[in-house]
């Protein structure tokens, strides 16, 4: 939307004016909220502590092991040892 929004801006702002341009994007901004909170029920009334417990309790995220940021065994020791020769050599 960002991209929409600037690569628009300026022609809307030549055609139809700088507060129209304004009150049209604030327009979108209001529908998106009322979208939002008509359609994706699922954060309503919430906390945001109870969402990510629930996204970190997805099935996807438990049977896609390679997608975590946490470094292997093997990994830590190839650092390790590539960081010690690294000193060596200076």
């Amino acid at each position: 939307m960002n991209f929409v929004a600037g690569i628009s801006y300026l022609t809307l702002l030549s055609s139809i004016g700088r507060s129209a341009t304004f009150f049209l994007y604030a327009g979108i901004a209001i529908m998106s909220v009322v979208f939002m909170r008509l359609r994706v029920p699922e954060a309503h009334g919430r906390s945001l502590s109870e969402v990510e417990a629930e996204l970190h309790a997805c099935p996807v995220a438990a049977a896609a092991p390679a997608l975590t940021s946490e470094p292997t065994s093997a990994s830590v020791s190839r650092g390790r040892a590539r960081a010690s020769g690294d000193r060596d050599a200076h």
